[in-house]
């Protein structure tokens, strides 16, 4: 049985990639009260998003092929993981801007998490630190953990 990815000890998580995981962000939030910079948009859909131009200033968008995790930051609960490949032509950061634009195939699912009034963060471990194919990783969490969110979870 694969355990719950929020419950999984970070110091446990494949040795090979400790401390390689940037740190989570929030890109979704429900309001936007506490924009005191101007980074977040209405999108399409429920709630706000961070404003592509500031997402190009965080470091963990620098590559293009890499995993990331979506959590829901007020109950820490980690709910789905995904991969970009260059071969897609699709960076991790064009990935994750297309599902804070408008939720792509977990549209319904953001929106409700952004109805409650539930904010979402995303990670990403990026292939240059790792050298390996953001497919193979993908795989391997899969297998690991579970993530409500993945069909294959």
């Amino acid at each position: 049985m694969r355990t719950k990815r929020e419950d999984a000890d970070d110091r446990d998580l494949f040795k090979k990639w400790r401390g390689k995981w940037s740190g989570f962000v929030t890109v979704m939030k429900p309001s936007i009260r506490k924009d005191k910079n101007g980074s977040y948009e209405e999108r399409n859909g429920d709630g706000y998003r961070l404003r592509r131009s500031d997402m190009e200033k965080l470091d963990l968008f620098a590559g293009d092929d890499g995993i990331y995790e979506w959590r829901i930051r007020e109950t820490r609960e980690v709910v789905y993981v995904g991969k970009s490949e260059s071969s897609s032509n699709c960076s991790v950061l064009d990935r994750v801007d297309q599902y804070c634009t408008d939720g792509s195939h977990l549209a319904t699912k953001i929106d409700k998490v952004l109805e409650e009034g539930q904010a979402l963060q995303v990670r990403v471990l990026l292939k240059k630190y790792t050298g390996e194919d953001a497919g193979e990783m993908e795989k391997e969490v899969l297998k690991k953990y579970k993530y409500p969110w993945n069909r294959r979870s």
